[in-house]
């Protein structure tokens, strides 16, 4: 062969056609899986499989598959069980616990007896206002605004420049 100049593994395959040009023992791999002829023991393997050194497709122990999968079942069942948990004890929590203790603990009414109805709750007087040291939160109007007491539904205010909060009614 004209293109042939060189054979360094000396078994009569130039190095420009021999596929294993420092192996005298292969010159041609077939498949394509890089393993040669004369050593693959599955030649119609495909070239993008991943082959052991016989040519045959590498296989995936069970024990390294499922190290992988067990642990992710185990987690993810876990995982459920403890949702499962928190979602009755929440629903145990605010399901209907309050309702039940307000039908059930009460005495029954007589057939014959006049129900009672509540008043209107009295409003309470703002005899007292916030001391001049609470800060109350900078409203987008300008004043200061302050709740106090603190979730009783009162509001106060003040400008920027006062120091006496002010009732706000509504």
């Amino acid at each position: 062969d004209a293109n042939e100049t060189v054979d360094s593994d000396g078994d009569g395959v130039g190095d420009n056609s021999d596929s294993f040009p420092n192996d005298a023992n292969e010159t041609v791999d077939s498949d394509g899986d890089g393993v040669g002829d004369n050593s693959d023991e599955c030649q119609s393997s495909n070239p993008m499989d991943e082959v052991e050194s016989d040519g045959c497709v590498l296989k995936t122990s069970t024990s390294e598959t499922s190290s992988l999968v067990t642990p992710t079942i185990i987690g993810i069942s876990t995982g459920l069980i403890l949702l499962t948990i928190m979602a009755v004890v929440l629903i145990r929590r605010t399901g209907g616990s309050i309702e039940e203790e307000i039908l059930f603990d009460q005495e029954p009414i007589p057939a014959n007896s006049p129900i009672e109805i509540d008043s209107a709750p009295e409003i309470e007087s703002q005899d007292t206002n916030p001391p001049e040291s609470e800060i109350g939160v900078l409203g987008e109007d300008g004043y200061y605004w302050l709740e106090w007491p603190i979730a009783s539904g009162s509001w106060y205010y003040r400008a920027p420049s006062e120091t006496i909060w002010n009732y706000f009614e509504k």
